[in-house]
């Protein structure tokens, strides 16, 4: 993982302005905590090792009231995900109230996905307390399911806007790859 809280309840992280790349795990994992802010990071190329949702670029591991916003991301073409919330059966911890909104996603492949669900029955809350919304999505095909959400399976956009997640966000046919190495930290802003 390239940047991590604990698995402890941790309130009020601020992550910002991290460039974070090929780790074998999540890029960004906020995890068993509260009232965090993942915003105005770049993201890609991780997630290696890690199936399902759990490879996002971003993820929330029963993390609750986060937001996510500002970022930019950017899924492989052989592994990752974009950014997602996992809420697992871990009381009195769980993943509601969350916001991902106003973030820049890349798929480079057809495959990966973003979004949320839960992996125990009774936590359907998630899908109605967490939302994504107004977040612009990049991808070879921009039919592609590159959704997870309540029900079963993946979903193109316009599915998962049925849902009452992602509404307000896009999806185009405009991918442009980054180069990924050490020498364009220099470029960063801070």
């Amino acid at each position: 993982t390239g940047v991590q809280t604990c698995a402890l309840p941790i309130c009020g992280v601020l992550f910002e302005g991290n460039t974070v790349f090929r780790n074998a795990y999540q890029g960004i994992f906020y995890e068993i905590s509260s009232g965090g802010t993942i915003r105005n990071n770049i993201v890609g190329q991780n997630g290696e090792r890690w199936p399902w949702l759990y490879g996002g670029q971003i993820m929330l591991g029963t993390a609750r009231t986060t937001l996510i916003t500002g970022n930019t991301v950017e899924v492989g073409t052989a592994y990752g995900n974009g950014i997602t919330i996992v809420w697992s059966n871990r009381p009195p911890h769980d993943a509601l109230g969350n916001r991902v909104t106003d973030n820049d996603v890349t798929f480079l492949a057809p495959r990966g996905v973003s979004g949320l669900r839960t992996d125990f029955a009774g936590g359907d809350a998630i899908y109605t307390s967490s939302k994504f919304a107004n977040n612009r999505y990049h991808a070879p095909n921009p039919a592609h399911e590159h959704f997870e959400g309540a029900g079963n399976g993946d979903r193109d956009l316009v599915a998962q806007q049925r849902t009452g997640q992602d509404l307000g966000s896009t999806i185009d046919g405009v991918v442009r790859p980054r180069v990924w190495s050490c020498a364009m930290l220099a470029s960063v802003k801070r």
